[in-house]
C-alpha cells in the first residue's frame, strides 16, 4: 500500500474537524434547550455546518465565541428585552378590577 498525502494539514486541523458537535451537544455547552439552539441557528447567531440533508453540526469554538458575545460586564448596561410602549395590560387596569369586584359583591 502506497501512503498518500496526509488527510489533514496538522493535528490542530484534525482536532477541529473531529470536534463537530450535534444540536444536543450544543445545547449542553450553552446550557440551553435544543429549541433555543435551533432558534439561534435560524437567526444566524451561531455558525453551523450543514451536512447531508439538513444535519447541523457545530464547532465548540463557535459556540464559545457566541457565549462571549452574550457576555454583559458587571456594572455595564444590561441589554434586557423591552416591550413596546403601545402594549397595554387591560387586565391590570385598577378601575376595571374595582368595577368587576363591585359587580361581584352586588353593589
Amino acid at each position: 500500500m502506497i501512503p498518500g498525502p496526509p488527510l489533514f494539514a496538522d493535528e490542530k486541523e484534525a482536532a477541529e474537524i473531529m470536534q463537530l458537535l450535534t444540536v444536543h451537544d450544543a445545547a449542553k455547552v450553552l446550557n440551553a434547550s435544543k429549541s433555543l439552539v435551533y432558534q439561534l441557528v435560524a437567526e444566524g447567531k451561531i455558525t453551523t455546518y450543514k451536512i447531508g440533508h439538513g444535519a447541523i453540526r457545530f464547532r465548540l469554538e463557535d459556540l464559545l465565541e457566541y457565549l462571549e458575545r452574550c457576555r454583559v460586564e458587571a456594572g455595564g448596561p444590561a441589554r434586557l428585552p423591552t416591550r413596546s410602549s403601545s402594549v397595554t395590560f387591560q387586565h391590570l387596569d385598577a378601575s376595571r378590577l374595582a368595577e368587576a369586584w363591585r359587580g361581584r359583591e352586588g353593589g
